[in-house]
């Protein structure tokens, strides 16, 4: 029986792996897209994130390196959620701070390359140059949606109708709307509150949605961006929070 059990874990672990494979690959966030390296290109697709092993300690087994960076947050006299002026986005709050390690165009670099030895490969080394080439944030977000702040929907001087938080699994709440469910994040560990909103409450970082217009023109998106929660046709996912307006 213990046997039995041994091998569904594992047929139950490369199932996953599979399915993570297959909403990488051929996307703007496989490296061997970005380097528009060609067919045929020795290149671990998730290794460009992750490592098995000694990661650099934000979750999930993170394998970038970048040090704490500081940013110009959103406001607006129209905004009324709590956000905290020039925040860290610190590695506890990861939904956002693994997105702006790639995405705020300074360079970053791999704890753990590929193979045995960990010999360094520059393919997957993005310097701020290429970086400036793909979505770049930079340090200010002040002209972005606002992320990293407390979702209350009951602080609303604008009418916006925001829905309610409901509880999403176990793992947490959600935002939940008619195109997609848009999780809250916590920045206290896995015991929450859960109800931060982060990058990842709008984007998954895994292409898990399909909606038509998503095409690639030299490593990077065109038409419909990858990478969003839901189908956005007709701003679908913007009124999914924004009811009213």
């Amino acid at each position: 029986m213990k046997k039995l059990l041994s091998v569904v874990t594992l047929l139950l672990a490369m199932g996953i792996a599979t399915v993570v494979w297959a909403i990488i690959e051929g996307t703007p966030h496989d490296v061997a897209v970005m380097r528009n390296l060609g067919a045929g290109a020795e290149i671990e697709r998730c290794a460009m994130c992750h490592t098995p092993h000694a990661g650099s300690g934000q979750y999930p087994l993170w394998n970038r390196s970048q040090t704490d960076q500081t940013y110009a947050m959103y406001s607006s006299p129209t905004f009324n959620m709590a956000i905290a002026a020039g925040d860290t986005i610190g590695s506890s709050n990861y939904a956002t701070y693994n997105c702006m390690v790639c995405h705020n165009g300074i360079a970053s670099t791999l704890v753990n390359y590929p193979g045995s030895q960990s010999t360094a490969n520059t393919n997957y080394d993005f310097s701020s140059a290429l970086l400036r080439s793909v979505s770049n944030l930079g340090l200010s977000m002040q002209n972005d949606h606002p992320v990293g702040f407390t979702y209350n929907p009951t602080v609303d001087d604008e009418n916006n109708g925001f829905r309610a938080a409901e509880n999403y699994g176990s793992s947490g709440k959600a935002i939940f709307g008619a195109r997609g469910t848009y999780p809250l994040y916590t920045e206290t560990g896995n015991t929450g509150p859960y109800n931060q909103f982060e990058c990842a409450t709008c984007h998954s970082v895994h292409d898990t949605v399909d909606y038509a217009g998503k095409s690639m023109q030299n490593g990077v998106s065109v038409g419909t961006v990858y990478f969003l929660r839901g189908d956005n046709t007709s701003s679908g996912m913007c009124i999914d929070c924004h009811v009213n307006r």
